[in-house]
């Protein structure tokens, strides 16, 4: 959504270009997605929150609804199915095997962690249930962790089964180890934790961390090492195969880091909320950060996508937006389609997409898309209802699918009965994208090539519908034409910023992120109407300009006759 400088008018013939043109750009680096969000229906009223989300063992994505004690299995098309977290608490006896570790603290001095050998039956897990993350093992089986106490499993049908943890407080973070094995976190009892599910229970291997900790979110390292992160400390940890335990100091003073992944180059990423960061670290501790543009951002969840670089949820609700941060630091946004609050602290890859969880209810997905070029391409992402694409010399119109494509400049988009998002490269030589939305009319589009800030211009075409009315002679001979159709002639609607332009035939208008709509009548005339913000019209019969206001119109007439 950029600026353009305005293009020369051209009439043609009597017709002239009805254009409407933003001033100012939502910034976007090199590269697009489509972003399309679902709901999650409310149980008894009471919001679910989405919390933490994995990729299912049968192809979904399963997520914990902290809100409504929940288990959430969505499907790839949107469609939710809730489970109770609450059913079969398990009081089985535990048999986890002797374990040892070993610390290291941040100076590398080494120290051995107490053995520690559980066999005395635990209680059974506390009935209320606030599932938090949740991950799936080797063997497909779905766990998932308790910010009230305990562990849970439940399989890919909905039966679930829950057990006490090995120590009193939350569980957190999870992740599948090296070993296939569900491993999570425990931060009050400062423990990571391995757990399998045994005949009779459940068995824990239990790594207990020197000092005050807090440990929070684990992923498995390249190296099959388990890397987690530690807030209360400001540092990371890394458990080697070995059982050697490791604490790496954050440099950023008080970072709350909150999201942790394995990066697309194979080292360990994390993102630093407090300080407004995405940092990396090394298998020897080494951390680089790299800071984000923006006072009020606060990044969380974060994940490696299938385009190769990374993506974090922002937990500031202002933002509104999913990040993008390649190694090498070039930052992206993403405007999500709902207003309120921002994404929660889950995110992950499924095949080509990202999915999110979201505020109160609704789980999100991201498709990172080819980049467009100016001049020449554009991705095209349906909203709502039915958009339809027919490509520059071919017959026969395609149903645009849902995840959006890329398109020649030059194509023929049919928007009567859907809404399309068009999304194109600012300008030449810019790194930047911009979009606008538009609807309710058939038209192709162009681009200028020659600037920073090309203006895309989106042409109607197609006849003007019902303007040739059916006519019957009545009494007396007199003429009657019949009842009046719905649609007559042939309209666009736009919403967005940036350069965009709507030719009609005869009137140019500019724009200041403007919701704004133009009908050729059947009578030959232009009509500009403003539901959002204010446009310059410009009577491109006269040479006038006008200003047209929220809730304004303008009228172009055509020619006598």
């Amino acid at each position: 959504m950029s600026p353009a400088p305005s293009s020369p008018v051209r009439v043609l013939g009597r017709s002239v270009l009805l254009a409407l043109v933003g001033l100012g750009a939502v910034a976007a680096s090199a590269g697009a997605a489509s972003v399309r969000e679902f709901a999650v229906p409310p149980v008894d009223g009471v919001p679910t929150r989405p919390a933490g989300i994995t990729a299912g063992p049968d192809g979904a994505l399963w997520f914990a609804a902290a809100g409504t004690a929940q288990i959430g299995r969505t499907t790839t098309t949107g469609a939710t199915t809730l489970f109770s977290a609450r059913e079969q608490v398990s009081t089985a006896r535990q048999n986890p095997p002797t374990t040892t570790g070993t610390t290291t603290v941040p100076t590398q001095t080494t120290t051995p962690a107490p053995t520690t050998t559980t066999t005395a039956e635990p209680p059974p897990a506390p009935a209320p249930t606030v599932p938090h993350r949740i991950a799936t093992d080797a063997g497909g089986r779905l766990w998932f962790t308790d910010a009230a106490g305990g562990i849970g499993r439940i399989t890919a049908d909905g039966a679930v089964r829950r057990f006490a943890a090995p120590a009193a407080g939350a569980t957190s973070g999870i992740t599948r180890g090296p070993d296939g094995a569900a491993w999570f976190t425990m931060p009050d009892a400062n423990l990571v934790v391995r757990v399998e599910e045994v005949e009779g229970g459940a068995a824990y291997r239990q790594y207990p961390l020197a000092g005050d900790r807090g440990p929070t979110e684990i992923v498995t390292g390249r190296d099959g090492s388990l890397w987690f992160l530690e807030p209360r400390a400001n540092a990371v940890g890394r458990l080697a195969p070995d059982g050697l335990i490791t604490h790496y100091a954050i440099p950023s003073a008080g970072a709350d880091p909150r999201g942790i992944a394995l990066g697309p180059d194979g080292e360990i990423w994390f993102t630093e909320r407090a300080t407004r960061k995405v940092a990396q670290i090394t298998a020897f501790g080494v951390v680089t950060e790299l800071p984000l543009p923006g006072v009020e951002t606060q990044p969380g969840a974060l994940a490696t996508g299938p385009d190769g670089a990374l993506w974090f949820t922002e937990l500031a609700a202002a933002r509104n937006s999913i990040g993008r941060i390649t190694v090498q630091g070039a930052v992206s946004r993403y405007g999500l389609p709902s207003a309120g609050s921002g994404p929660s602290d889950g995110i992950v890859r499924l095949g080509d997409a990202l999915w999110y969880t979201r505020g109160a209810d609704r789980i999100g997905r991201v498709t990172p898309l080819p980049e467009p070029v100016a001049g020449r391409s554009v991705n095209l992402e349906p909203l709502s209802g039915t958009v339809k694409v027919r490509l520059p010399g071919a017959k026969v119109y395609r149903t645009l699918p849902d995840v959006g494509a890329l398109f020649p400049a030059g194509s023929r988009i049919d928007a009567r009965a859907g809404r399309v998002r068009l999304t194109s490269a600012v300008g030449a030589g810019s790194p930047l994208t911009k979009t606008a939305e538009f609807r309710d009319g058939i038209f192709t589009f162009e681009q200028s090539t020659t600037a920073r800030d090309g203006l895309v211009t989106a042409t109607m075409v197609g006849r003007r519908e019902n303007c040739a009315p059916t006519r019957r002679a009545g009494a007396r001979g007199v003429v009657h034409a019949k009842k009046k159709a719905k649609r007559r002639g042939r309209r666009l609607w736009g919403n967005g910023k940036g350069r965009y332009r709507i030719r009609g035939t005869r009137a140019a208008a500019t724009v200041r992120g403007t919701h704004w709509g133009v009908e050729d009548t059947c009578s030959g005339a232009s009509v500009v109407k403003v539901r959002d913000g204010s446009v310059t019209v410009r009577n491109l019969v006269t040479g006038r300009d006008v200003v047209v206001r929220k809730g304004g119109r303008y009228v172009v007439r055509g020619p006598r006759r």
